[in-house]
């Protein structure tokens, strides 16, 4: 499993981080710690423009979590220290 830290493409806040098999997967259970478990997850080829998802990040080998993922710092911290995963956008299931 990889360490994956997920900044929110509309907050630009780090949402929250967590161990998955994939950015994909990672996203969805960022969701489901959220509560938002009615929605779809896929890897976008094109660059975000107004959607909603994620970006995501592998973070590094002794990588020490994020306390406050809206401290610029520690944004800072994931987007230097971080690889650039995919980014993953959703969408709400139908019902």
């Amino acid at each position: 499993m990889t360490h994956y830290a997920l900044i929110d493409n509309n907050s630009g806040f780090v949402w929250g981080e967590v161990n998955a098999d994939s950015p994909v997967e990672a996203c969805a259970a960022i969701d489901r710690e959220l509560g938002s478990q009615d929605r779809e997850h896929e890897v976008t080829q094109l660059p975000f423009s107004n959607s909603s998802g994620y970006v995501v990040f592998e973070a590094p080998a002794g990588w020490r979590e994020v306390e406050n993922g809206q401290d610029e710092a520690e944004i800072g911290r994931v987007l230097s220290l971080c690889r650039k995963a995919a980014e993953v956008s959703f969408e709400t299931k139908s019902q």
